[in-house]
């Protein structure tokens, strides 16, 4: 992620200090077992809503295509339906490249905003 926004030593700090970042789980699930996984994330759709609503973004990039329909559920829910929104693959188990190449897209297409012109 930093490599694509080009970013500084403090990006991450930085990243989530411009409201770039949050989670669709609040905690860990990537060791839990598969069907316990999609439970998690199926029972935190509400929790983004709500953390949505207050975000009031002007796009959505969903990092991760297997949470795409709950953040897409999530955003129904907070009444940004209308909010465009992209899909890209976690960057890991050999998908940094891909995951590179799609951010590489989708950042051209993020709106500007003043604070981040």
């Amino acid at each position: 992620m930093k490599d694509s926004f080009g970013g500084a030593a403090n990006f991450l700090m930085e990243f989530k200090a411009n409201g770039f970042f949050d989670d669709l789980v609040l905690y860990p699930v990537n060791k839990m077992e598969e069907r316990e996984r999609l439970e998690y994330r199926r029972k935190a759709v509400p929790s983004l809503a709500k953390r949505m609503v207050g975000y009031r973004p002007s796009a959505v990039v969903i990092v991760m295509r297997a949470i795409e329909e709950n953040v897409v559920d999530a955003m129904g829910k907070a009444g940004l339906s209308h909010v465009p929104h992209f899909v890209t693959p976690f960057p890991s188990f050999g998908n940094q490249r891909r995951f590179k190449a799609d951010m590489a897209k989708v950042i051209p297409k993020l709106p500007k905003t003043a604070a981040h012109v």
